[in-house]
């Protein structure tokens, strides 16, 4: 695969080359193309393949934050439902912290949950389900003691959480208050406990926990989830649940603590292991899970042929491109397949040889808006266009000087437009020599 360095810190795919490539393009416009068209009945059967496509390249950290920034920039939002609905943004956060978080998770959690789960019965403190008052009275006390327990253990963990998942909380944080000053550690409460803690908490099989946890242990379990979510939304219990009531005085006498971890959770760590993002992930993307990820979303794409035609124009390039993947059925290809067409191209160097170096990215000087690629990047991280030696010398000029957004949209365009025509030709070339031989 042969990629070209652009905006939102990543890199993108020139001439026609692969749906992967397409997938990756820095300008996101294939992907914004396919988060469009996805309804939410599909995203459990699609969006995992999405994500696994760009952490094969541990660029599946950008993809979340600018799932995320188009969430919180999304003119209909409301504060009461930001990341609470069914959107991509916040089931993409559930996928990328349930990824990225395992190990944290196992660490954390398995030692408490073996304990609850060895206790011979729930502890129920619903009076309809445990009408045994004195029973009842005893449940509520030792239900206290195992959510003081968990949560001092939650609170003490904090330097063990991934740095990767602390700069996607800080993001948040940060776009969250620049539009809802109030809401920033609400929703970082949310991303912790409703999306990730809690989960694995009622559902540890779900991320690699190996406890057998069974109904009563599992009734346990959802309880102490119910009153850590109401401390992280700094709620209190009232007329819905009045037999959880009891738990008020706790919820109030351990907000302090509570807030102080949730911005614990967004400091960033020091510069030296802030770019932990490029580290080798937990989850591990194999050729065959990425070619079986490409072959899920291209089905996706195909079925809604019919919606990509009526989005067809003249001048779309990346469209027309995406629909010749499809056509040829052009998905993927490991990089020993691509050596020969590297070489021959003399384009820039492989995905995968490059991504020690992505965190530059996050240091350059933005020179251009979102407006100007068309769809929203992740905006800190655009970056200046490195022109390709190939282009004819006035284009690469061009760039080089200052232009009007609408010149420079132009000649991005007849940039493409040359990329497309010579890869074109070049592959029609490498098909006539096999043909030949």
């Amino acid at each position: 695969m042969t990629m070209n360095k652009e905006g939102g810190g990543g890199y993108k795919a020139k001439g026609v080359g692969t749906l992967e490539e397409l997938m990756l393009n820095a300008d996101m416009s294939v992907a914004n193309l396919l988060f469009t068209l996805l309804p939410t009945t599909r995203y459990d059967a699609v969006l995992p393949s999405v994500l696994t496509v760009f952490q094969k390249y541990r660029l599946d950290n950008r993809l979340v934050l600018w799932t995320i920034e188009n969430e919180v920039d999304e003119e209909n939002t409301k504060a009461t439902t930001l990341f609470r609905g069914h959107t991509v943004a916040s089931k993409l956060v559930s996928l990328y912290l349930q990824r990225r978080g395992q190990n944290y998770l196992k660490k954390v959690l398995t030692g408490y949950i073996t304990k609850i789960a060895q206790i011979p019965h729930a502890l129920e403190i619903d009076p309809v389900k445990q009408p045994n008052k004195k029973q009842r009275t005893t449940n509520i006390k030792l239900l206290k003691e195992a959510l003081q327990e968990l949560f001092d253990i939650i609170i003490n963990s904090v330097d063990k959480f991934p740095s990767a998942l602390k700069n996607v909380f800080y993001f948040s944080q940060c776009k969250v208050m620049d539009r809802f000053p109030t809401m920033g550690l609400q929703i970082i409460g949310g991303f912790f406990f409703l999306r990730f803690v809690c989960p694995a908490l009622v559902s540890p099989g779900s991320f690699g926990i190996q406890v057998d946890v069974g109904a009563d242990s599992r009734r346990s379990l959802i309880l102490i989830s119910k009153v850590l979510q109401n401390l992280s939304n700094d709620v209190l219990f009232g007329d819905k649940e009045k037999w959880m009531t009891e738990y008020n005085p706790w919820i109030t006498g351990n907000q302090v603590k509570m807030q102080d971890f949730l911005r614990q959770l967004c400091i960033v760590p020091p510069r030296s292991s802030f770019f932990a993002i490029t580290q080798k992930p937990e989850y591990v993307v194999t050729d065959q899970q990425q070619l079986e990820a490409l072959e899920n979303i291209a089905k996706f794409f195909n079925e809604s042929r019919k919606e990509l035609m009526l989005r067809m124009t003249a001048t779309d390039v990346t469209l027309s491109s995406l629909l010749l993947c499809l056509d040829q059925k052009n998905y993927y290809q490991p990089a020993q397949m691509n050596a020969d067409k590297l070489s021959q191209t003399h384009q820039n160097a492989h995905m995968t040889s490059q991504m020690n170096r992505a965190s530059r990215a996050f240091t350059d000087i933005p020179t251009l808006s979102r407006g100007d690629l068309g769809v929203k990047t992740a905006g800190q991280w655009d970056v200046q266009i490195q022109p390709s030696k190939t282009l004819p010398r006035e284009l690469r000029t061009s760039l080089k000087m200052g232009q009007s957004r609408k010149q420079l949209r132009q000649t991005r365009n007849k940039i493409k437009q040359i990329e497309m025509i010579a890869a074109m030709e070049q592959q029609q070339q490498l098909q006539q020599q096999q043909q030949q031989q």
